[in-house]
């Protein structure tokens, strides 16, 4: 990859090297090691002399790693490197929020000294070689007294405990050590990647080459959904060389594999199984493998991706049939696409006359029509977004469709400095269960969920009626 496409993506991670080589992408990553005060030591002779017995790699100078053909053991160097302090974008810890000049004890006008260990990727899949590298790794900033590491692909930067505790972060959980059998987990907090937010919800890994692996993306989510653990459960699988990175390949994702269990654990359901697709992605720099979720034809990305997690999540609507439960997780996901689809002309539709309210924990409703109690309040009107990002609505009493009013407080109360005299709710996007839209005229669209969940209250077996 050409030296102006890796300084972006290290400029996007949050920090500027002035020193970065010109050199492959691929070829190589690195850990920084920040050295307090200015320092006349030689850096990398006291870095090497903490280096343990390397068996995976092989000690070089960096002209030697720069120059590798990725052929043989992978190449291991150390460089020392200074720079401004103004110069490192990102100035503030990301495990413990405290200044990077504070912990270096120097001005922000002042030269920082680093030491960088670079480690060349190894040529397939190598577990092994990795904990070799991050133990490595770990014995140089111990060596120096470092009080803070950069991940400089990345940019993760956080206090040398935190690269540490990596050795301990596998499949197993607890404290057991890192080793073929218990591989590192993708998801562990800055254990080996970091995500990036893409529009759309969608999320990409970067980092995973430091085990000769394509990085992961998924282009978008629906809202509500956690790709985070979706993403961590493929990674975990192909990190344990369950499955073949290479795309095309159909991955088999299955709530009592472990792979799968570090990421959902109390939330799994038992016995669930969920097929995925790995494609290959043009649109985003370096090797990436898209997750491609399969489904129903015709069916709505939102559609196919809320059947996916249902299949593997305990389910929302527990009482309900397996049937039912789909036929619910799709009318839901068709109520996202709409709001989604409402979100950019919310305020004009209101000016309008158009008045536009969202439905939320439907499985409360269904829970009160089944056991035959008062429905609880359903609907919500939209007021305004907040400066979260956030719908604001005001609380509906009644079906909009029969009329109904906002319903009101005895006395108005002050939230966030304003006096309303509503119930308000600040409901975010992925809460939004159902959708309905009434009109000037007083024309309604929407409101299938609702529907539906009238219907499967009525549906339901007596002996399900508590």
């Amino acid at each position: 990859m050409p030296f102006f496409l890796r300084l972006f993506l290290v400029l996007a991670a949050g920090l500027v090297w002035a020193t970065a080589q010109a050199a492959e992408f691929a070829h190589y990553y690195e850990y920084a090691f920040f050295v307090p005060g200015s320092s006349t030591q030689d850096l990398a002779a006291r870095g090497k002399a903490a280096l343990p017995v390397l068996s995976r790699h092989r000690l070089v100078e960096p002209a030697v790693l720069l120059r590798w053909d990725g052929k043989g053991l992978p190449p291991l160097a150390l460089e020392r490197r200074s720079m401004p302090l103004a110069e490192v974008r990102l100035n503030r810890l990301g495990d413990t929020g405290e200044p990077l000049a504070q912990l270096l004890r120097v001005q922000p006008w002042e030269t920082v000294e680093m030491l960088v260990v670079m480690v060349g990727v190894p040529a397939q899949l190598d577990v092994p070689a990795y904990i070799e590298a991050l133990a490595s790794s770990v014995a140089v900033g111990k060596a120096l007294r470092s009080p803070a590491f950069a991940d400089i692909e990345t940019g993760d930067l956080r206090r040398l405990d935190n690269l540490e505790a990596r050795l301990h972060e596998g499949l197993r959980g607890g404290r057991w050590p890192l080793s073929p059998s218990n591989p590192p987990r993708l998801t562990t907090l800055g254990g080996i990647t970091e995500f990036e937010a893409l529009p759309d919800d969608g999320l990409r890994t970067h980092g995973l080459r430091k085990l000769c692996l394509p990085d992961l993306l998924l282009e978008r989510t629906t809202p509500g959904l956690a790709p985070e653990w979706l993403i961590g459960a493929a990674g975990n699988l192909l990190i344990a060389g369950k499955v073949p990175p290479t795309a095309g390949t159909v991955m088999t994702l299955r709530t009592d594999a472990r792979e799968l269990v570090a990421e959902l654990r109390s939330a799994a359901r038992h016995g669930g199984t969920a097929q995925l697709r790995l494609v290959r992605s043009a649109l985003q720099p370096g090797p990436v493998l898209r997750l491609e979720i399969e489904g129903p034809p015709g069916a709505h990305e939102y559609e196919r991706q809320m059947l996916f997690f249902g299949a593997l999540m305990k389910p929302r609507h527990p009482d309900l049939a397996e049937g039912q439960e789909q036929a619910l997780l799709r009318a839901i996901a068709q109520a996202r696409v709409r709001a989604r689809e409402l979100r950019d002309r919310l305020d004009t539709l209101r000016a309008a006359g158009t008045r536009v309210f969202f439905a939320r924990r439907t499985e409360i409703l269904l829970t009160r029509l089944r056991e035959g109690e008062p429905p609880p309040p359903v609907w919500h009107e939209f007021v305004e977004w907040t400066d979260e990002g956030r719908l604001r609505t005001h609380r509906w009493k009644g079906d909009p469709r029969d009329g109904g009013v906002a319903e009101r407080r005895h006395e108005p109360v002050t939230i966030k400095g304003r006096s309303t005299a509503f119930f308000e709710l600040e409901l975010p996007e992925g809460e939004v269960d159902d959708v309905l839209v009434v009109d000037a005229r007083g024309q309604a669209k929407g409101g299938e969920v609702v529907a539906l969940i009238r219907q499967m209250a009525g549906e339901t077996p007596s002996r399900l009626r508590r």
